[in-house]
């Protein structure tokens, strides 16, 4: 059921029926007061998933001899429900469902049917009875809450809506540390799209800087995983092949993230304190280097004109080896003992923004003849 109540055609139907409906019976259970349904059902979940959709279950009293020629066989006498989606995440497991007596109120399928519906009668008080089981077989939902908590936050920061602000700083963070907290399973499903993530926010951090260290720090925290946790996946080097896939096959692109800025930071995010700062004179002269390096950068201005851009845009490799300078602890022991994926992400990022420059001096000439 859609938001609206009305039913979608996403289940699969028997081979004696339709390809898809919008319904499925179980078998029937004659005489049996704690009857057992080992039929399972497959539904094709929606594209545009949101909260109120639900599943609804209605149980009826099948009629084996009808009294009267037209007497309905078939007569609901109670309902129950379980929200597909809640809180950004989609519901799967064991579920213990009350047994409504009633037909539900509108706007049912948002709650939860843990809650005692007002002016409607449920099954022994509202004891949940109807035990049923959802497993989910997806490539979309990570069914991971510490990957859902940090795809959620980063959602957040580019979506417009003044009902739902963007997370903050903290938070942020905080969901950008738990990636490391989730099961082996879900991480390298979607461990590519985590990595893009984890990258746009060093490039784009939306509040301070100290975004960026934190994804920096996870970010070697995630390649330590896939080498020494995962070693059946490294090769001859002892490198992870999930990461050097990444890097040579996986499009790595500059993209431009929609990420919002917080309100202090219109211009270039700042370091927070010193306490970040290279302590060794290689390492400041190093960062000295960056930065006139990015600000001569920024300063350029094209004779040509139409084709180079506006703003100011950071350059990923410069900012990956800004990070590993100002590193400090773990992180920076991290990126050391895995310095070739750090290294190979700064070729790999180097060679794309030359060859995006080159094509765009290639396009302006191409105008100006």
């Amino acid at each position: 059921m859609n938001a609206q109540e009305k039913p979608i055609y996403a289940i699969f139907g028997k081979s004696s029926g339709p390809n898809i409906t919008f319904s499925a019976d179980t078998a029937v259970s004659y005489h049996n007061k704690t009857p057992t349904f080992c039929d399972e059902i497959k539904i094709n979940l929606p594209v545009d998933l949101n909260d109120g959709h639900h599943l609804l279950f209605t149980f009826f009293h099948i009629t084996c001899k009808p009294n009267k020629v037209g007497d309905e066989v078939k007569i609901p006498i109670g309902y129950s429900w379980i929200p597909l989606l809640k809180d950004g995440r989609l519901q799967t497991g064991e579920f213990i469902l009350p047994i409504a007596l009633e037909q539900l109120p509108q706007s049912y399928g948002y709650l939860s049917p843990d809650v005692n519906l007002p002016n409607v009668r449920w099954l022994e008080g509202h004891k949940p009875l109807f035990d049923v089981k959802l497993e989910a077989i997806t490539t979309v939902h990570t069914q991971d809450s510490h990957l859902d908590k940090f795809l959620l936050a980063y959602q957040s920061l580019s979506i417009n809506d003044k009902k739902n602000p963007p997370v903050s700083e903290a938070d942020l963070k905080d969901a950008i540390r738990s990636v490391i907290k989730a099961r082996p399973e879900p991480m390298v499903a979607f461990l590519y799209v985590i990595l893009d993530k984890l990258l746009a926010l060093i490039a784009n951090p939306p509040y301070t800087v100290s975004v960026s260290a934190v994804c920096f720090e996870v970010l070697g925290q995630l390649v330590k995983i896939c080498t020494v946790l995962l070693n059946s996946f490294r090769d001859a080097h002892g490198r992870s092949s999930l990461l050097t896939t990444y890097i040579h096959y996986h499009k790595i692109a500059l993209k431009e993230t929609s990420i919002v800025q917080s309100n202090n930071s219109k211009t270039e995010p700042k370091l927070e304190s010193t306490a970040r700062m290279p302590t060794s004179p290689e390492s400041k002269h190093l960062l000295d280097i960056i930065r006139e390096f990015e600000r001569t950068n920024y300063m350029k201005v094209s004779v040509e004109g139409d084709y180079e851009p506006k703003t100011p845009k950071k350059m990923m490799h410069e900012e990956l080896a800004l990070q590993w300078v100002i590193s400090g602890g773990a992180a920076r022991e991290m990126a050391f003992l895995n310095s070739w994926f750090f290294l190979e992400l700064m070729v790999c990022f180097r060679i794309a923004n030359l060859l995006s420059h080159l094509f765009s001096i290639y396009i302006g000439l191409k105008r100006s003849n």
